[in-house]
């Protein structure tokens, strides 16, 4: 908040006027998000209804990016309710069903509720994987530039709201993967302008943080001796399992993986467009994990 602050008034990226510029912060986007806020006379200003300015601006800053999880949730829920179920009123009901249903348990996840409203980067993460899921959703199985273009606009925002959302990049390619019919130069030829929109993005950053702060990482991650990932560190892969019970977790994933394949036999591409939506998010999630 100071950072966004004193780079809404002038100060430059610094904690202090003054100052010499120190990434002290580790999700960038969230600072100039707030900065302009700042700008605009809704933060930095004291109080807002008798009640402090950081308050209402973080606690409404998350209503508004948790509605757009929901939005983000109800379109990727309509898409794939459509492919399965023809019947208009059918699928109208089924998708009203779920979409209550993913509010509820949202609602329910502690963990959620608590972290959206924390006053950090966390809402702003979670509406930019929920709109990744949803744009995975409608390009599988036939991708376009266009829908990879998005994808990489979304994966670099995402790369640039915190450390670990550079991940997220693995969307593109899971999209590109599962692809019907595409020879691989036609593959490419979709998969490259989503890279380009990811990296002018993510590079663009990573250039000004080094012009700007003369360093490749945030002094948070360089206060910490965080370390780059190793190989050993995919043993930690084993925690997911032990949360969830290896039971669960492997009968989940093949009956997954089992359900798609049968559907895609059965001329329906349902399957493809869960399974990629579903790995694009939890294999990013994974890869974040370790990290």
């Amino acid at each position: 908040m100071a950072y966004a602050r004193n780079l809404a008034h002038g100060n430059g990226l610094v904690a202090q006027p003054g100052a010499t510029p120190v990434e002290g912060f580790s999700n960038p986007l969230w600072v100039f998000v707030l900065a302009v806020l700042s700008l605009i006379g809704l933060f930095g200003r004291g109080d807002l209804f008798a009640v402090p300015d950081y308050v209402m601006v973080t606690k409404g800053s998350a209503i508004v990016l948790h509605l757009a999880v929901i939005v983000c949730l109800g379109v990727l829920i309509t898409r794939i309710v459509s492919v399965a179920v023809t019947e208009r009123a059918v699928a109208f009901n089924v998708s009203t069903a779920c979409w209550a249903a993913a509010g509820m348990l949202l609602a329910a996840n502690p963990s959620y509720v608590i972290w959206m409203v924390s006053g950090l980067e966390n809402p702003l993460l979670a509406a930019e994987v929920a709109a990744i899921a949803a744009v995975s959703v409608h390009a599988v199985p036939n991708p376009w530039r266009g829908s990879t273009i998005v994808l990489g606009l979304l994966t670099g925002l995402a790369a640039i709201t915190r450390p670990d959302g550079v991940v997220y990049a693995s969307a593109i390619f899971i999209v590109v993967l599962f692809a019907v019919g595409l020879s691989w130069r036609a593959r490419w030829s979709v998969l490259w302008p989503g890279l380009v929109a990811f990296g002018s993005i993510f590079l663009g950053y990573l250039m000004f943080r080094l012009a700007y702060f003369g360093a490749w990482l945030p002094n948070t991650a360089v206060a910490k001796s965080q370390d780059v990932p190793a190989l050993r560190d995919i043993l930690r892969l084993k925690q997911v399992g032990g949360a969830f019970g290896w039971p669960l977790s492997v009968v989940s994933l093949f009956g997954a993986a089992l359900g798609g394949h049968a559907l895609q036999r059965a001329g329906n591409t349902i399957g493809l467009r869960v399974i990629a939506a579903g790995a694009a998010v939890l294999l990013s999630a994974v890869a974040a994990f370790i990290v």
